[in-house]
């Protein structure tokens, strides 16, 4: 049985066997084989939540709450609300993300009042939305003619964060991204993610022409908040990094003036520049090309070769959310209490669509 799946104004079909990959399956796959096992194959996750997962899937909630015309804080309460629990947990681990992301994407709508405008895209109801579109479509559509037929039973899904036009009148495809370590230029040009995605984008008929890609980055990092003197009569203006609503907290918190207090307050507004940076990166054809063919001569692998579990050791082991459970293999431990105690069945994919909400109005 095949199914009809349209998204834009592309009508395709997909057998509903098809082998489905996206570009986390794929980085996944290239990185370790035992990990994307795990991950995608006994589709179990680690219990606990990181702090960057959790700032990254909130603030997509936010962008996207902002985009649509509603209070993107209403939407960070709604979500709180409804798994107070976990933002429990979090607050005993990494302290009051929720609190953190309140202030950081305050200063974050200020600052990106201008420039970038979402454009929207019809979603599979037919309605608009102007941020999170999801898409499938059969490998074999973009593929060049050469690949075609060993591309076949493949469907490719994804979800791009946004659609933007600049003053200039240029078109990017926008990605929203945390940081706590800025990403360098090498990391960008070559960015699988951005490569695949510009080609769905044009395929679907979402975005005609795709000048390249805008990375949209907010920094994670905790403001401080300024500290008040002994003698209690300002704040102090040792150098911090912060934002300018902390600042307007403390000042009023203290009974005190903003006038009083000009160079604390434009070294704020300064260090916004490095909370929020929106760099953008125009699309190379003869980058993207290349990127692109490894990226389906990997997708054909993966199909072929699903049930690898060979271990890539590296220094990339460190921070992988499986290391546990590698190391207790190598040294003969008790894998099957580790699995126990740390890890949970679960969709690896579900954070993907879990940040595209439902509650949200769509424009007609």
């Amino acid at each position: 049985r095949r199914t009809a799946v349209t998204r834009g104004r592309q009508e395709t079909e997909m057998a509903d066997d098809d082998y489905k990959i996206g570009q986390s399956k794929v980085r996944s796959y290239r990185t370790c084989r035992q990990a994307y096992h795990f991950k995608y194959e006994q589709r179990i996750v680690r219990r606990r939540v990181r702090r960057p997962f959790m700032f990254g899937k909130l603030i997509h909630r936010m962008i996207e709450a902002q985009a649509q015309g509603e209070d993107p804080h209403q939407v960070l309460s709604d979500v709180v609300l409804d798994d107070l629990p976990m933002f429990e947990a979090e607050r005993e681990m990494y302290g009051d993300i929720v609190a953190d992301i309140g202030v950081i994407m305050t200063d974050y709508f200020e600052y990106h009042k201008d420039g970038l405008r979402f454009i929207p895209v019809k979603d599979e109801t037919g309605e608009y939305r102007y941020a999170e579109h999801e898409f499938s479509i059969p490998l074999a559509d973009i593929v060049d003619a050469d690949d075609r037929e060993r591309s076949q039973g493949i469907s490719f899904q994804g979800q791009v964060d946004g659609l933007g036009k600049t003053a200039n009148g240029l078109r990017w495809l926008v990605e929203n991204k945390s940081f706590d370590k800025l990403p360098s230029d090498d990391e960008r040009w070559r960015n699988v993610q951005s490569v695949v995605y510009i080609r769905a984008v044009k395929h679907l008929g979402w975005m005609k022409v795709v000048d390249g890609t805008c990375w949209n980055y907010v920094m994670s990092k905790s403001p401080t908040v300024p500290q008040l003197l002994k003698d209690g009569t300002r704040l102090s203006i040792r150098e911090i990094t912060t934002l300018p609503s902390v600042v307007r907290a403390a000042l009023k918190v203290h009974g005190l003036s903003e006038e009083s207090h000009e160079e604390l307050m434009l070294r704020a507004e300064a260090s916004r520049h490095n909370y929020f940076q929106r760099v953008f990166t125009p699309v190379s054809r003869v980058v993207a090309d290349n990127v692109f063919n490894g990226f389906v001569e990997t997708a054909v692998e993966m199909r072929d070769n699903r049930h690898r579990r060979d271990k890539n050791i590296g220094r990339h082991c460190t921070w992988c959310d499986y290391e546990p459970l590698c190391r207790t293999q190598l040294t003969g431990g008790d894998e099957e209490f580790v699995m126990r105690t740390e890890f949970v069945e679960d969709d690896p994919e579900g954070y993907r669509r879990s940040k595209r909400s439902n509650k949200l109005k769509v424009v007609k």
